[in-house]
């Protein structure tokens, strides 16, 4: 009688063997471990992040390259392969790895760089084509553009075709999505056409549509792909397909900021924001 007072009493049996208990503490460890891992990832992708050339506010942006600044989108000559005089680019300010992703602030503006590019170079008989290629979304280092080409009429005509071509057959026809492998956009544009997730190519022709190709096999994927048609429909030389990262040089990079300026001028949508 005397052992079974004895565990009739013991009230630190219940507090070690409570399961309800146990999972608490189990559940209370689990929460401060995910707290340690989110912050963690917030450091790294900030770190990435602050080192990214096309971030407004990182100082690694080539700041002597901006043509314009809007509230969300910012135009700016390539610090890199630019293919001829009048290739730049339509940026998001903000860390985005596609313009699927971004907000309607950022597309209106991108939209008025846009019609103000292709206003400009009418006036020189040329006509735009827009190329984005957004692959790799979650990785922190990506931040997409928009690069912005003027070509001739001639290339103009023949580029519908050739992309289209590219596109059919840029990857293979047992992929996922081979059954849309080219998608016309005039409809519905990229944002009704491509779920905001999905890797893609896409191609416009001024701002009368064009065509998008969503990514099946990203780690295969030629990045260069569009731009390499946009190289042979311009009859450039072929090694400019295989530019480097390079720079180039300081004195040359001013001089074609200031040709595109003096250019710019007249047609800049941002003057109405001052």
């Amino acid at each position: 009688r005397d052992g079974e007072e004895e565990y009739d009493n013991d009230f630190g049996l219940d507090l070690v063997d409570d399961p309800n208990k146990r999972k608490g503490g189990d559940r209370a460890k689990q929460a401060e471990q995910a707290k340690v891992r989110e912050v963690r990832d917030f450091q790294r992708v900030s770190l990435v992040q602050s080192r990214c050339a096309m971030c407004l506010d990182s100082a690694n942006r080539p700041r002597h390259l901006t043509v314009a600044l809007g509230t969300a989108a910012y135009l700016a000559l390539p610090h890199n392969k630019r293919l001829f005089p009048g290739h730049c680019w339509i940026v998001p300010m903000q860390h985005c790895g596609g313009t699927r992703k971004a907000d309607e602030t950022f597309w209106d503006e991108m939209r008025n760089f846009k019609k103000c590019l292709i206003r400009m170079f009418a006036q020189q008989g040329k006509e735009m084509i827009f190329l984005e290629t957004s692959v790799q979304q979650q990785n922190p280092a990506r931040h997409t553009v928009v690069e912005c080409f003027p070509v001739d009429k001639e290339a103009a005509e023949d580029a519908p075709i050739f992309f289209k071509k590219a596109l059919v057959e840029c990857e293979s026809e047992w992929a996922t999505h081979a059954a849309k492998a080219c998608i016309d956009t005039t409809a519905k544009g990229l944002r009704g056409t491509v779920p905001e997730d999905f890797p893609y190519v896409n191609v416009e022709f001024g701002l009368s549509g064009g065509y998008v190709h969503v990514i099946d096999e990203e780690e295969k994927f030629n990045v260069n792909m569009a731009r390499d048609v946009l190289i042979g429909i311009c009859d450039l030389p072929a090694e400019r397909a295989h530019q480097r990262n390079k720079q180039a040089n300081p004195a040359v990079q001013q001089r074609e900021m200031n040709d595109f300026l003096k250019q710019w001028e007249p047609y800049d949508w941002t003057k109405q924001l001052v």
